[in-house]
This record gives structure tokens, sequence and C-alpha cells, in this order.
């Protein structure tokens, strides 16, 4: 990273200082009481409520756009403040000559928290009901939800308390993340159905909270036995599964395991056992030639023991259970496990004849093509093209609609190019850009393969410009032009709260959500609301309508809304900064967060680029372009962006220049790109990409690299938006 002279370092904290300002002012001019709100929100985050009453109440009497916004606030902030009495009252008395305004469903939410958290349900409920009545609930109203579904399990009505548990039920089902689902997983552990609670193990058991699994089981006592009849196979299966992960007898949960697949061969519940007992086995009898020197004879014997009867219970899950989901799983589990073991050319072999054999026995599993993928990729690094590609040839056509399907034509291409055989890999690099489409990397590289070797017949755009990797990926065409921006006041309020970070924009979509459920009208609609930073909301919405989608792809005219310009102005700004394309700041924060401004990983990542508070302030504090100041924020669209690009421009220098060295370090670290670029010396970008040894990194450069691709699709000059825009950043 450049260093600065103490003058160079004064100036550029200016800078900073002034960048910051400009930014704000800019945001806030739009509206004549928009520094008192921003004013009050920065006070309110930092407990000086007194001191966000008096901004909100200033923003409110000067600015009709944002007062009802500020009233509302004002309420939270009394609340917040210990007078929960007087923020009822305040809320109460702004819904009295409330209509159809945003501000009034927020106002009802808050109202709904407050009398759930004085145990005032009824109350509660009848507030969550009016919320919840609009045709669309997003994820971000998950808090809601939940204090709603606690306040009906808290009814005097049976029927309420009926529903209340189904709401969690269906919260479990669409639950992405673990805290989600552990959130309703919770609930449901005291329902009062048995199906509900073994529901509820089930979940936890799936989230190695073994503590609480068997805790839930627990609770169905003597009194549910007849009920729990239905549910016996389920339960006992839990109960070994507990068993296995916490108690030293393991040799006993497999035995249980064992007796469950026997009795119940038939069953979602004896399949899984004999999976797991087959798993149990292997991980005990790992590696028994490469035992311990002390090690005795007879624990290397059992040892080897273990492995036997893990290889017979494999070979059984295949021959008695075949074409089943467990079977594949257990397969893949078993085919990765040898294939991380990279350095020994036996167990990759084992992985390779694995995972050919998953394909084999699970032709209709989801799993199939993707192992086809994978054995074909281990063969390619063996050197063994021939056989490789008729495994990825059998991908590619047995299995046309799959996910995997350009992936497969792709390196079949790769296959019989090293052949010579021009004309087949230009076929099979056609199918791979055909079958993958625009935001897919495989087809991004194949359509690049395409223009080298002039395959006719194929539209391609330009080169996409990757740093230091050559002509790496190539554009597709997006065959529409969308249309303007509708010029409405909430669209403007939902820009101006989301460039923030504030949740008041969701609650502004919210309101207007009849809008984009009206399949003739949502396409301009959406793409707007993405661009404000509400992408995720935007994405919940395409798929719950199915706009713009056909059989689950997206359409041209779906494209500008998955690929939105976020946060446009605080990404070009970045960009100019870091000599970056803005594009490729886009594609990283589409793959992080989609965009969302307070989302944080399990591990501790926050923000729109999901930096670490550790990296975040480190690199502000050794980089004083950027200003220590925004370590403190990455919950602000625009401080996340500015220090993501300056950290990507940190490990891109980093790794020479190199784009893909670069994506793969803001991933997993730049300590393990290193490790990997010495422990696979290559120059081929492809193979280094399919060595990466973490599944997570290794998806993730290739969506990355993908994002970036559709964006140079849809964005470039040329193509939907003007030249002097995409210049306008310094490109």
């Amino acid at each position: 990273m450049k260093k600065l002279s103490l003058v160079a370092c004064t100036c550029a904290s200016k800078l900073v200082l002034l960048f910051g300002l400009l930014c704000a002012s800019a945001n806030a001019a739009v509206y004549p009481g928009g520094e008192h709100y921003i004013a009050g929100h920065t006070a309110e985050a930092e407990a000086r409520y007194a001191d966000a009453l008096k901004a909100y109440e200033a923003c409110a009497k000067i600015d009709e756009e944002l007062a009802g916004f500020a009233r509302v606030r004002m309420g939270a902030c009394r609340a917040k403040a210990g007078d929960v009495a007087g923020a009822v009252k305040h809320w109460q008395a702004l819904l009295v000559t409330a209509k159809n305004e945003p501000w009034a469903l927020m106002a009802r939410a808050e109202l709904g928290m407050a009398f759930q958290r004085q145990q005032q349900h009824a109350e509660a409920v009848k507030h969550f009901e009016t919320v919840f009545a609009q045709p669309l609930t997003p994820r971000w109203l998950d808090a809601y939800r939940r204090a709603y579904g606690d306040s009906l399990i808290a009814s005097s009505d049976g029927k309420q308390r009926e529903s209340g548990y189904l709401l969690f039920e269906s919260m479990l089902e669409e639950a992405r993340t673990r805290t989600q689902r552990l959130e309703a997983v919770r609930r449901l552990a005291n329902a009062p159905e048995v199906r509900q609670r073994v529901e509820a193990a089930a979940a936890f058991v799936y989230s190695a909270e073994w503590g609480n699994a068997a805790g839930t089981l627990n609770t169905l006592s003597a009194a549910t036995s007849g009920k729990q009849q239905e549910f016996a196979t389920q339960i006992a299966y839990q109960r070994a599964r507990i068993q296995l992960a916490v108690d030293s007898d393991k040799e006993a949960a497999r035995t249980a395991l064992l007796a469950i697949a026997k009795a119940h061969p038939d069953t979602e519940w004896g399949r899984l056992a004999l999976m797991h007992a087959a798993r149990s086995y292997h991980i005990a009898g790992e590696e028994p030639d490469k035992k311990p020197k002390n090690e005795a004879a007879s624990v290397a014997e059992k040892r080897l023991s273990y492995r036997a009867t893990a290889e017979k219970l494999f070979d059984l899950l295949a021959t008695q259970l075949p074409d089943t989901n467990e079977t594949a799983e257990g397969l893949w589990w078993l085919a990765t496990r040898h294939a991380e073991h990279d350095d020994d050319p036996a167990r990759v072999d084992v992985a390779i004849k694995t995972f050919l054999k998953l394909a084999e026995v699970c032709p209709s599993t989801e799993r199939a093509p993707e192992a086809l993928c994978r054995a074909g990729w281990l063969l390619m690094a063996k050197g063994d093209d021939a056989t490789a590609g008729v495994h990825l040839l059998r991908a590619a056509e047995s299995y046309p609609a799959s996910k995997f399907a350009s992936a497969a034509a792709y390196d079949a291409g790769r296959v019989y190019l090293a052949k010579k055989d021009r004309e087949t890999a230009g076929k099979l690099f056609r199918q791979a850009v055909e079958s993958g489409g625009v935001g897919n990397f495989y087809a991004h590289r194949a359509a690049q393969r395409v223009v080298e070797l002039g395959v006719k017949g194929i539209a391609t755009g330009h080169a996409v410009p990757t740093p230091g990797t050559g002509s790496f990926l190539r554009a597709l065409p997006v065959a529409h032009r969308p249309a303007p921006a509708p010029n409405e006041p909430w669209l403007e309020r939902t820009r101006f709260f989301a460039s923030h970070g504030y949740e008041e924009a969701e609650w502004e979509v919210l309101a207007q959500s009849h809008l984009m459920m009206d399949t003739q009208k949502a396409g301009p609609y959406l793409s707007a609301v993405a661009d404000t930073g509400l992408a995720a909301t935007a994405s919940y919405i395409i798929n719950r309508t199915q706009w713009g989608l056909a059989d689950k792809k997206p359409l041209p005219e779906a494209m500008p809304a998955l690929y939105p310009r976020a946060y446009w102005e605080a990404v070009a700004a970045t960009a100019r900064e870091t000599n970056s394309d803005p594009l490729l700041l886009l594609a990283i924060a589409r793959q992080e967060s989609l965009f969302q401004a307070k989302i944080e990983s399990h591990a501790g990542a926050t923000g729109v680029m999901q930096l670490m508070p550790s990296t975040a302030t480190w690199i502000a504090k050794t980089d004083p372009e950027i200003g220590a100041s925004h370590a403190l924020n990455l919950t602000k669209p625009a401080s996340s962006l500015r220090l993501g690009g300056f950290y990507y421009r940190y490990i891109l220098g980093r790794n020479g220049g190199n784009a893909v060295y670069a994506i793969a370090s803001y991933n997993a670290g730049p300590g393990n790109v290193s490790k990997w670029r010495n422990r696979y010396p290559t120059t081929d970008l492809d193979t280094f990409i399919e060595s990466i040894p973490f599944d997570e990194t290794r998806d993730f450069v290739k969506k990355v690299l993908g994002n970036y691709a559709a964006y140079h699709s849809v964005y470039s000059p040329g193509n939907q938006v003007a030249e002097a825009e995409y210049t306008l950043v310094g490109r």
C-alpha cells in the first residue's frame, strides 16, 4: 500500500472528512429536515435520547416528507429512555389521524413490540395483525414476527396459541441461518403438540444443539406416550444421534442406529440412521495405516475393524437403498472426506470411485451431476483427461437442466481443447454458455473461449476487464432496456433512508408492496427498490411473485433488479478513490450481503461488504486515506463500501494485481491464498479455482466473478447504461 507524507496524510484526512460530509449533505439536501433526521438517528444510536428527541422534533417541524417517521422515532426514543407508557400514548395519538402512510405501519409494529414487552398480549396481537395483513412478509420482519408469535402463544385463546406455534413452524421451514432456525425452534420446543416438539428436537439435532435436543425429548412425558408412538422411530433416531455426539460410549449409539436402520429400512429415519452409523464407523477407523508409533496393536486392529465395518455399511446404503437422498448424501460425505487428502493419490482414487458410484446408484438425486463434475475435475487434476471427458460429457448431456450443466460442458470443452479437437470443444463451450446464461461463472468463461475459437452463431459481448488475468471473462447480451425509474416521493425517501442503513426504508417498501405484487407494473418499481440498496427485499418479491422468471430462471427484464446498482453514489466514490471497477465492488457486495446494511455473519462480519470489525479497524489505521472513524460504523453502507474497497485494493496489490487471487483472499484471507498458490503452483486460473480446498471460498470466487460478468453484461457502455454514466467513475 502506498505511503503518504505527513502533509499528504493530513490532506487525505481532510478529504476523508470532506467526503463524509459531502455524502451526508448530498443525501440530506433533498429534504429540509434531512440533517436533523440524521442527527436524531446518530444521537439515538449513542443513547443520547434527549438530543435525539430534539433533532427529530426539529425535523418534524420543517419537513413534511420526513415528519411522520420522525414522530415515530420520537416514540422509540421515549421507550428506549424508559418511558414506555409515554411512548405508547405518543404512538396511539399519531395513529388517530393516520391513514395509509408508510410510517403508520412502523408505528403499529412498535406499539405491538411495546405491548408484547409489557405482556399486554391481546393489544399486541391487534397491532401485529395489521402489520402482517400486508401481502408480503420479508425476512427483515422476523423480529416482529417472533414477538407476534410470542403474544399469540401467551394468549388465553386456544386457537391463537395454536396459530402462534404454527407461525414458528413456518419460520423454522423458511429459516436460512442458524440463528433464525434456533429462534423458532426454542418456541416449538414448548409446543403442546408432540409433533411440533419432536420437530423441534430434530432441528436442535440438525444445529448440533445436543443438550437442547435431549431436553426437548425429555419433556415428552408418559402422559403423551400414546401420541409418541407415531413418532417413535424418529425419537429413537434422535436419541441415538445425541448419544453419538455426547457420550463417550460411541459403540452403543452406533448399535442403536443400526437397530433402527434394520427395523425401519423404508423410512427416512431408518435411512438416516444407516448413513450416520456408516459415517461414525468411518471416522472411528480413519487412516488406520497412519497410526502413532506408540499405538497399541489392539487399538490399531480395532481401527481397522471400524474401517471395514464402515465400508460394508456404505456398500449396504448403495445396494439396498439406491437413489435416495440419504444414500447420495452419505456417499458425497465419504467422497469429499477422501478428496480432502489431495496429497495422497490413493485417497484421491477412492474419492473418484465414490463420486462415480454416487452418480451410478443415485442418478435421480441433485448430487448426481455434481458428483460427476467433481470426479471429472479430480481426474483432470491427475492428468487423465480421457476418462474425465467421459464423465463430464455424461453430466452435461444427462442433466441439461442441472445447475452443474454449464460447469460440466465447460470442463469437457477444456478436455477436448487440450486434445486439439477444436470443433467438439467449441460445441461444448457453446453449450456451457447456453445452459448457464448471464451470471453463471462457467457461461462467462465459456463465452471467452467461444470468441477465441471463433465459434459462430452465438452472441457475446465485450471482454470483461478482470485485472491480472488476461481475457478471462466475457459479457453476454441482455436484450432489455429497463423502464425509467418511477419519480415518486416514497422512492426518494426510501433512497434517503437506505443510504444510511435505516430500517425506515423497508417500511416504505412494505407500505407500497401492492405496486410490486402487480406483475404488469412491477418491473420499474422492483429495479428502483433494488437500486436503493433493498436488493434482498426486491429479490424476495421476485421469487414470491415469479415476476421476470421463466422456469425459475431470470428473464432479461429482471436483470436490473437482480443485479442492481445499489448505493451507486458511494460505490462510484470508492471506485474513484481506489481506481477500481465499480461493478466489481458491486459484485463483491452482492455476494457478501445482497446489499443488506445490518446483516451480520455467525463469525461477526458486518455490513454490506461483510468486514470483520478487526479487519476494518486495521485497514482504517494503516491507510490514512480512509480515516479510522469509518471502522466504527460498518452498518452504514457508504462506510462499509469504502472500507471494503480499500481492503480489496490492499489484497489486490498483495496478489500482484490478480483479481482471482484477490477475490479468494477477500473470503479466505491473504495467508490462505499464499499457501494455496505455493501448494498449487499453476498459471492456469481454472485449475487454481477448482483446486481451492475450502468449498465456501471456491464457490465464493465463482459467484463473485459471475456477478461481475453479469454486471458488465447489464450495465456496460453500449448496453443499458449510457457510456457517460459508466465512465463517470473513471473506467
